[in-house]
């Protein structure tokens, strides 16, 4: 009989889990599966355990830091080539060719507001949830209008439209946060959410910016914050 292995994480569901869950958990849940097989029910359970683990860590997240500062760079980029045209395009201040890097860059922008969520660990508190499904539905309606641009050679108030859901979603999550003590990062997210409101041909460069700030904010303060006041809210 071959010799049970006690290397956590073995099990191939096991891996959707984060490095620091499968390093605290993984060996005792390893065991359970290898003494008994998981049905198609525990599979399923398995994958929401694996997703809820990832949305609220027990230990700070790099990534979305990262994803943060990325597009908070390239997104300044591609606004402010627009605004240094002789005729900047009104507000949001979109130019056909520089669709694609708004494109490739929106799913940056929401990796780093989910990510964001994130930053109060196991709490989950009121209103977390309702910030994740804006920033869901606003960046995939942003992103779906924007490959319709660039396919069409189209630039139309529905972009703004997208965009401003997304902007909701992280203000709320920035107040979220700030009612978790989770400053400046909470601060910073209000006002990217912010710019993105702001019917100006300068409010995209400023979006950026901020962007970029949220991603060395959160560089400086790792997380994730739980103030114990917060916990099982």
């Amino acid at each position: 009989m071959a010799a049970r292995s006690s290397e956590p994480g073995r099990h191939r569901l096991l891996r959707l889990y984060p490095g620091a869950w499968r390093r605290r958990y993984g060996h005792e849940l390893a065991i359970l599966l290898e003494d008994r097989p998981p049905t198609a029910r525990d599979r399923v359970d398995l994958v929401r355990g694996a997703i809820d683990a990832h949305l609220h860590p027990i230990e700070p997240l790099r990534w979305p830091a990262t994803a943060a500062a990325i597009a908070g760079v390239v997104w300044t980029a591609g606004a402010a080539y627009a605004l240094g045209q002789p005729s900047p395009p009104d507000w949001p201040g979109y130019l056909i060719e520089t669709l694609p890097l708004f494109a490739a860059t929106v799913p940056l922008v929401w990796l780093a507001s989910l990510g964001a969520s994130t930053r109060l660990g196991t709490a989950d508190p009121r209103g977390l949830g309702a910030a994740r499904l804006l920033l869901v539905l606003g960046s995939l309606a942003w992103e779906l209008l924007l490959i319709r641009g660039i396919v069409t050679a189209w630039s139309g108030p529905e972009l703004a439209i997208a965009a401003s859901i997304l902007a909701a979603g992280m203000i709320v999550l920035g107040l979220v946060l700030l009612r978790g003590g989770d400053w400046p990062v909470s601060g910073l997210l209000v006002m990217a959410g912010g710019c993105l409101l702001v019917p100006a041909t300068w409010s995209g460069v400023a979006f950026g910016l901020v962007l970029t700030a949220i991603g060395v904010a959160q560089l400086r303060m790792p997380g994730p914050v739980t103030p114990p006041t917060m916990a099982g809210r």
